[in-house]
């Protein structure tokens, strides 16, 4: 918000605004509340959520070899790393770490895919590891799905943008329906 001198009306330079409280639906303020924009690491908040509701906070996630060479800001893993999912979310949250995203996600697919990756160590192999990361941004679509999440789509776990745009898309709306479902978890707030 960019206030006039002496108090006066202020105007609104983001694309997109919803501004009120999320313990019921009316808002306050809106500009352009449906509007697909690119999310970026703000994708981090749905696998955070899945995470914790899935997985809970205390499962044991073996670092693989592929989500430490993940591209993009790191949380300096090493591949063989056993870490705790409520670890590497910290990690996702606080720097935007991406191979702590890509981890908990390829431990999410795996213990949510077919019975060939849940049985896999984290060592299985890049088509593993593919396997894992499609079945996980699958269930984010899902989940996005069941909360009314119309306008959200989700083509990675990290928010990280391919060669050529954005990878993740969301409104301000949809946003508001995930921060509402994420308060009854208090470990992201």
């Amino acid at each position: 918000l960019q206030g006039g001198v002496g108090g006066g009306i202020p105007s609104i330079t983001a694309q997109s605004a919803w501004l009120g409280c999320l313990c019921d639906d009316p808002s306050l303020f809106e500009k352009a509340p449906d509007t697909p924009l690119p999310l970026a690491s703000v994708t981090k908040i749905m696998m955070a959520y899945l995470e914790l509701r899935e997985l809970g906070p205390d499962y044991s996630v073996n670092v693989s070899q592929e989500a430490v060479a993940t591209e993009g800001i790191a949380g300096d893993l090493q591949a063989g790393e056993v870490l705790t999912i409520k670890d590497l979310i910290v990690m996702m949250m606080t720097y935007s770490s991406n191979d702590a995203a890509m981890a908990v996600a390829e431990a999410l697919g795996r213990a949510y895919g077919s019975p060939r990756l849940a049985s896999s160590s984290g060592e299985a192999g890049s088509s593993h590891f593919s396997d894992a990361i499609a079945r996980t941004v699958w269930l984010m679509n899902e989940e996005a799905r069941l909360l009314g999440m119309w306008y959200t789509m989700f083509q990675n776990p990290t928010g990280l943008d391919f060669k050529n745009g954005p990878s993740n898309f969301s409104t301000a709306r949809d946003m508001v329906l995930l921060l509402q479902a994420t308060r009854a978890q208090p470990l992201l707030w």
